[in-house]
C-alpha cells in the first residue's frame, strides 16, 4: 500500500516562504536566489523545498555550505529555533536509510539528500546531481559552482542560492546579473519586506534598536537585517582598498605588454589552492596581469602553466618568488620543490619573507593603493582580496585578530608574500640593486 505524506511536513510557511516554493514548484524556475536577512527562516524554508523536490525527480540532490564541518553542525545536528532537529523535515516514512558519517538520507524512490561543503568541491565533480542548494553562497568558494554548473545545464538541474550580503562580491554580482532575468526568480528582503502570517514583522524593529545599542557594528546590521550589499564586508582585510581600486579605475582590461618582464610570487598547496600572480611593473604602476589557480595539482602542472603563458604572451620572466617554505621535501619523490621546479625550467629566486602577525597585511595596505588589476583574469584575486576577513567574535563583540582560514587566504598570502618581497627587494633599494634593475 503507498505511503501519502503531505508537504511541506510539519512547517506552516510564511507567505516569503511560499513565493519561493511557488516559484519552483509551480513556476517551474530553476535558478533561485534568495537575498534574505539573518533568522528570515531561509534554510528551513530551502530543506522543505529539498524534500519536495527528491519525489519531484529522482537523482542526487546537494545542499552545500562554505565548509564540510559546517554543514553537519548547522543542518546534520541543528535544531530549529523551537527545538525541532533539521532533519526531522524529512518525514521518516520516506526515508529508506541514513548515513551518518556521508551525510546523506536515501529515500524510498531512490533519491539521495546529501549534505556537503564546497571547501572540498573536487570531491563533488564526478557527482551528477539535479539539485544543488547553496546556502551562505557568498562564503563559499566561487569555483565549485563554476565546476558544477556545466552538469546541471546537462542535467537541466535546479540551482538554489540563498545568502545574506557578504559585500558586493560574487554573491553581488549573481545577484545584479540576474535580478531582471525572467527565467530566475531573484528576492531580496531585509526585515522590512519580511512578514508572519498576521502582518507582524518576523524582527522586531526594537530587537535591531538593542543589538545597535549594545555595540554591534552599524555595517553589520545593515548587512545582516537590511540587506545592504552596500557596504564593506564586516572584518574586511582589504575590502576598502579593493573598493578604491574599483572606483578609480585601477580594476580594468590592462594589456601585456612583451617588453616589460614579468614577476610571479606563488602560494604553493595541494589539497587547498595553490596560487600564483602575475606582475608587470609600469612606470609607478604595479600591473597584475594574470593569477592562475588550481588544487590536488603537482608543482609541474604549475610550472608548465606558466610556460605557456610566457609563449602565448610573449614576455619574459624576470624572476619567480616562492613561498618561504618552498625549501621542504615532496612527500612522493623525497625532492625539495625548489628541485622539482628546477626540474621544469623554473628557477625559484630567494623564498619570500615568512607572513607572521599583521606585518605581511600592512605592507599588502601600503602597496595596493599602486597596484592595479586586470579586471577578467584577475577576478578571483579580486574577489578573495575583498573576502579575505576578521569573523565576528559575538561572544567579545569584537573581530578576532587573525583572519578567517578559507578559500581566500591563499590569494591573500600570495599577495602578501608579493608585498614583503617588493618592499624588501626593491622599494627601498638604489636602482644599482640587481632585482631592482628592469623595473626602472
Amino acid at each position: 500500500m503507498p505511503t501519502f505524506v503531505d508537504l511541506p511536513y510539519g512547517f506552516s510557511s510564511r507567505p516569503y516562504q511560499k513565493e519561493v516554493q511557488k516559484a519552483i514548484f509551480v513556476d517551474g524556475k530553476k535558478h533561485i536566489i534568495q537575498v534574505m536577512h539573518r533568522r528570515s527562516g531561509k534554510t528551513i524554508n530551502n530543506l522543505n523545498i529539498c524534500c519536495g523536490l527528491v519525489y519531484q525527480r529522482v537523482g542526487l540532490h546537494l545542499y552545500t555550505f562554505p565548509k564540510h564541518k559546517q554543514a553537519r553542525k548547522v543542518i546534520w545536528n541543528g535544531f530549529d529555533n523551537e527545538g525541532r532537529k533539521y532533519l526531522d523535515y524529512f518525514p521518516s516514512e520516506l526515508i529508506k536509510r541514513v548515513d551518518n558519517q556521508e551525510m546523506y538520507i536515501e529515500f524510498k524512490n531512490g533519491s539521495i539528500f546529501q549534505l556537503c561543503g564546497t571547501d572540498n568541491y573536487d570531491a563533488l565533480v564526478g557527482t551528477n546531481p539535479v539539485s544543488i542548494t547553496y546556502d551562505e553562497y557568498p562564503l563559499q568558494n566561487p569555483m565549485a559552482r563554476l565546476y558544477l554548473r556545466p552538469i546541471m545545464s546537462q542535467n537541466e538541474g535546479i540551482e538554489i542560492f540563498c545568502y545574506t550580503p557578504r559585500g558586493r562580491n560574487h554573491g553581488y554580482k549573481l545577484y545584479q546579473a540576474n535580478k531582471n532575468n525572467p527565467d530566475w526568480y531573484c528576492t531580496c528582503m531585509g526585515i522590512d519586506k519580511t512578514v508572519k502570517d498576521d502582518g507582524s514583522p518576523v524582527i522586531p524593529y526594537s530587537e535591531v534598536e538593542i543589538l545597535r545599542a549594545e555595540g554591534m557594528p552599524e555595517e553589520l546590521i545593515q548587512q545582516e537585517y537590511y540587506c545592504s550589499f552596500d557596504v564593506e564586508m564586516p572584518g574586511s582585510v582589504f575590502g576598502s582598498w579593493i573598493n578604491a581600486a574599483q572606483d578609480s579605475g585601477r580594476i580594468r582590461d590592462i594589456p601585456i605588454d612583451k617588453n616589460v618582464p614579468v614577476f610571479t610570487w606563488w602560494d604553493i598547496g595541494y589539497n587547498d589552492e595553490t596560487v600564483i600572480v602575475f606582475m608587470q611593473p609600469s612606470g609607478g604602476e604595479l600591473r597584475f596581469i594574470d593569477c592562475y589557480h588550481n588544487r590536488t595539482q603537482g608543482l609541474p602542472h604549475y610550472c608548465e602553466y606558466i610556460k605557456q603563458f610566457a609563449q602565448k604572451n610573449q614576455i619574459q620572466y624576470k624572476h619567480h618568488f616562492p613561498p618561504h617554505d618552498i625549501e621542504v621535501h615532496d612527500f612522493g619523490n623525497g625532492l625539495k620543490r625548489i628541485q622539482i621546479a628546477a626540474s621544469h625550467g623554473v628557477q625559484f629566486e630567494m623564498p619570500s619573507p615568512k607572513i607572521v602577525g599583521p606585518e605581511g597585511r600592512e605592507s599588502l595596505r601600503a602597496l595596493l593603493p599602486r597596484c592595479h588589476f586586470d579586471k577578467t583574469r584577475c577576478e578571483t584575486l579580486i574577489d578573495a582580496l575583498r573576502d579575505y576577513r576578521h569573523d565576528f567574535d559575538s561572544k567579545n563583540n569584537a573581530f578576532k585578530s587573525k583572519p578567517i582560514h578559507d578559500w581566500t587566504s591563499h590569494f591573500a598570502d600570495a599577495m602578501q608574500y608579493f608585498a614583503l618581497t617588493w618592499q624588501q627587494h626593491f622599494a627601498s633599494e638604489t636602482k644599482s640593486h640587481p632585482l631592482y634593475r628592469y623595473v626602472s
